[in-house]
This record gives structure tokens, sequence and C-alpha cells, in this order.
């Protein structure tokens, strides 16, 4: 059972739950939380190696071009004039860790330790911002990829979206 296939994320008007990423999609969580924001509704949230801020996808970006700091700060301005229109200049561009007061949905975090593409700091500062309302779990030896495919993940997912918190058997970090 892999969890992309068995809890696909989908974000219509109103949720009754809001998980999955698809495979190369690291971007999926934050955008729900984009729509959270902005009027969509979920019961239960689940995020697997998601970004938490639009930032750290900007400074990988900028890192993995090799660009210099100037180029680097223009990317940021004309990402927030022209992408997030209207935010304040302190949440700009988006984080999903803004959402927090908005979103009062219980949430389970999972990120792998060993994850290289999306550093588990962004799955521990999406969770920290959430407070009680959120779960984390944190795997190891799975890194980005394989963390879908890993059952015991896939089932963590699938109990929480199903039966809400404490259901999952994977322990919190």
């Amino acid at each position: 059972m892999k969890l992309s296939e068995t809890v696909p994320g989908v974000a219509l008007n109103t949720l009754s739950r809001v998980a999955g990423r698809p495979a190369g999609a690291a971007t999926f969580a934050l955008f729900h939380f984009f729509a959270l924001r902005h009027g969509v509704k979920a019961e239960r949230i689940v995020t697997v190696s998601g970004v938490c801020d639009f930032d750290y996808l900007v400074d990988e970006f900028a890192s993995a071009l090799g660009l210099r700091p100037r180029l680097k700060a223009e990317l940021h301005r004309r990402i927030a004039r022209d992408l997030f229109p209207g935010l304040p200049a302190d949440r700009s561009p988006f984080s999903a860790a803004h959402t927090a007061e908005e979103v009062d949905a219980p949430l389970l975090v999972i990120h792998d330790a060993d994850d290289t593409r999306i550093g588990v700091e962004q799955g521990r500062r999406l969770s920290g911002a959430f407070g009680e309302r959120a779960r984390l779990v944190v795997t190891s030896g799975l890194g980005h990829r394989r963390i879908l495919g890993d059952p015991e993940v896939a089932r963590a997912a699938v109990d929480f979206v199903e039966h809400g918190p404490g259901a999952s058997h994977l322990p919190q970090h």
C-alpha cells in the first residue's frame, strides 16, 4: 500500500480531509495551507515531507543555481510582489506556519530525518506552529522518496485521516 495511492490529496471548496503529496511535488502541503487560509475547510490534515515556508523553496532554488545574494534578493522581491500581492510584508512569501491561527484542523506531520530534498526542519517548523493540534512523526532511513512507499507511514496517515488524532501507531517526536 502506497500513501500516494491510498489517500490522494485534493483541494476543493470543502474537504473532510487534506492529505497527500504527489510524487515530485514537495510544495503540495504548502499549497493546501494557502487554500485553507483562503476559505477551504478541512477536518484533518496530513503532510508528508512537506514544505512549510515558500522562502525555503526560493532559497534552495537559488542555492542550486549558485545565485549571488543580490540576484537572490531580487528573486524574493519579485516573487512577493507578483505571486503574493496583498500579503503583509512580514507574511510574504507565504508560510504555512502563518495559518496556525486560522486553520483549526488537527495536523499530522510526517517527515524523514534523512530527507535531503526537504529538510526535516520544515516539518518541525510546521508542527511547532500548530502546537497541541499537531503531531510530528519523524522517520529515519526513508529519505524524501521512499517515505511514501513505507507501509507504516501509509498506515499512520490513513489511520489519522479516517479516525483522527491518536489513531496512529507511529511514535511522536
